[in-house]
């Protein structure tokens, strides 16, 4: 029996379909012996343009897309298909609905919002250079005053004892939130290789494995 891996990472899109040598039962497995039969990756490439250098999302639904298109190529080849195991880029987040339906694009590790520094505990998200338009006499005013606001990353720390690092799920949400970017049918999120299994297994509700669950 053959196994599907797919890897949904910030600039490729990487399969292969592996294979269990060892004839009669497994029991455990330690006692499987898998070969690689095809590995195939794809250019990512749904980065979506912004007017923010801060911000860094994709196409959720694109990459989602494509990945779908590797694994039914896969499907289609190998026969005697037994799992499909699904990795990806780590502490991005995607909205979605109650449907279980993309409402956002994916946020990704590399995005910077949680860098950004903040005034009164609520993250200002402005460039330096947004301050030009007042005229030069307020703008080493409003500089030196910003200095004074801390970053969302360093709030989390200070007041949760927690540290975080921007581009973590929980960080993005927390800014998401108090810049009300959350789309109004949003009803939950996950990282983009959960949305993939929902989409694959027609679930509406995402399934976060452990070892994507501390961002």
């Amino acid at each position: 029996m053959k196994i599907i891996g797919i890897d949904i990472g910030t600039t490729t899109i990487s399969g292969v379909v592996l294979e269990n040598k060892v004839e009669g039962q497994i029991t455990t497995k330690a006692e499987e012996k898998l070969e690689i039969v095809e590995a195939k990756t794809i250019e990512n490439g749904c980065f979506i343009p912004t007017e923010h250098e801060w911000e860094r999302i994709q196409d959720a639904e694109q990459i989602v897309k494509k990945a779908q298109n590797l694994t039914d190529y896969f499907l289609d080849k190998y026969q005697d298909v037994e799992r499909i195991g699904l990795t990806g880029q780590m502490h991005g987040i995607v909205y979605i609905d109650k449907n279980g339906k993309c409402v956002s694009p994916l946020y990704t590790w590399q995005d910077e919002r949680g860098n950004l520094y903040s005034e009164n505990g609520d993250s200002c998200g402005e460039k330096e250079n947004a301050y030009d338009e007042i005229g030069e006499e307020k703008i080493n005013e409003v500089k030196i005053k910003k200095t004074k606001g801390i970053s969302l990353i360093e709030e989390i720390q200070q007041k949760c004892k927690l540290k975080t690092a921007s581009g973590y799920g929980l960080v993005t949400h927390i800014y998401n939130m108090r810049h009300s970017l959350i789309p109004k049918s949003a009803t939950s999120f996950c990282t983009i290789m959960d949305y993939l299994g929902m989409c694959l297994t027609g679930r509406q509700v995402p399934l976060v494995h452990v070892s994507n669950a501390a961002s």
